[in-house]
Order: C-alpha cells, then sequence, then structure tokens
C-alpha cells in the first residue's frame, strides 16, 4: 500500500488559468496503439519529489517511457548506454 498521494500541484498545474495547455490527437505509441486518443500537455514543467515518484511507479506497475531528464542535464539513456558493461568476445 502507497498511501494517499498528494496531487493538487497536479491539479493546480492543469486548471490554473496562468498555465498554457496545450491539445492535440494522436495515439498511444503501446500497445494496443489505441488511435483518437486527446492529449494535454503543459507548457510549464513540474518537479516530482523522487518519494513520490516511486509511490507512483508502484501503483501504475508498467510504464514503457524512461524519465526524462533536465532539459540541457544528461541524456539518461545515452548515459545507461555508455556505462554498460563491455561485452568481449571469446577467443
Amino acid at each position: 500500500m502507497t498511501g494517499q498521494l498528494d496531487l493538487s500541484a497536479v491539479i493546480f498545474l492543469f486548471t490554473n488559468s496562468r498555465n498554457a495547455i496545450y491539445q492535440y490527437s494522436g495515439s498511444f505509441t503501446t500497445p494496443p496503439c489505441t488511435e483518437g486518443v486527446t492529449w494535454f500537455v503543459a507548457k510549464r514543467t513540474l518537479d516530482v519529489d523522487v518519494d513520490d515518484w516511486h509511490k507512483l511507479k508502484k501503483l501504475m506497475k508498467f510504464n514503457a517511457r524512461y524519465p526524462q531528464n533536465t532539459p540541457g542535464g544528461t541524456n539518461l539513456i545515452q548515459y545507461a548506454s555508455d556505462n554498460l558493461p563491455k561485452k568481449t568476445c571469446p577467443t
């Protein structure tokens, strides 16, 4: 059990008239690739506490998207790739 999550900052982000919200039609990019999905994207980003993120991940069980890095920061996917153990071919 994760306990109660406080999503008031997310609600405020999407309901405050000062925040720009963009809407577009698209689809899911993971199976079943449902079309006709309406996406809402906030122009302003929202910082998430690491502990809250882990609680949310525990509830979702699966997420096909990796967390994004801070713009201009280290590309997390590239960093992981660059730091994989090097495989060598047996001779």
